[in-house]
């Protein structure tokens, strides 16, 4: 008897912490258009309950269903949220460490002090190493995306510019 109040209110403790984390995300959203465009796509996915895809070599399989240790569809698609979170973190990242740096590149370069003497050149060494981290961060991110969902996407694009 006692195991379905506690059940409930473990529920009931779920979903208020779903609530608490989904009100900060539309807090961190309003302070960064990058968050708010990566968030809006992955809440408008729909994943499919009934089956999955097992990325995996044909060992790996049989040792898996050998050992029971397939994972469930839930599982699945937590896991998948979760890498495209932290991908999008690491765009996050990458995208403050890029505006950082340039702003650094520019006052330096900016403040001479009325001397020419004090001028430093603007050094892009580390900027562009830094965007093309940033790069490979937002190719990761989109390489989630199927091919079909972007040829769909952009086929609706042509037909609004049309």
């Amino acid at each position: 008897p006692t195991e379905i109040p506690l059940a409930l209110l473990s529920q009931a403790g779920d979903k208020r912490q779903f609530q608490i984390l989904q009100s900060r995300q539309r807090k961190l959203e309003s302070k960064s258009p990058i968050r708010q465009a990566l968030n809006y796509y992955t809440r408008q996915l729909v994943f499919n309950t009934e089956t999955y895809v097992l990325n995996a070599n044909a060992e790996t399989k049989k040792q898996m269903i050998r050992n029971d240790a397939l994972p469930d569809i839930q599982s699945v698609i937590v896991s998948d949220l979760d890498l495209r979170d932290l991908v999008r973190n690491q765009i996050l990242d990458a995208y403050d460490d890029v505006r950082a740096e340039l702003q650094y590149q520019l006052k330096n370069s900016n403040s001479n002090n009325g001397t020419a003497d004090n001028i430093e050149e603007f050094d892009a060494t580390e900027l562009r190493e830094l965007l093309l981290r940033a790069q490979k961060e937002c190719n990761e991110w989109f390489g989630f995306i199927e091919e079909r969902d972007v040829q769909e996407a952009m086929d609706v694009v042509t037909l609004e510019v049309k």
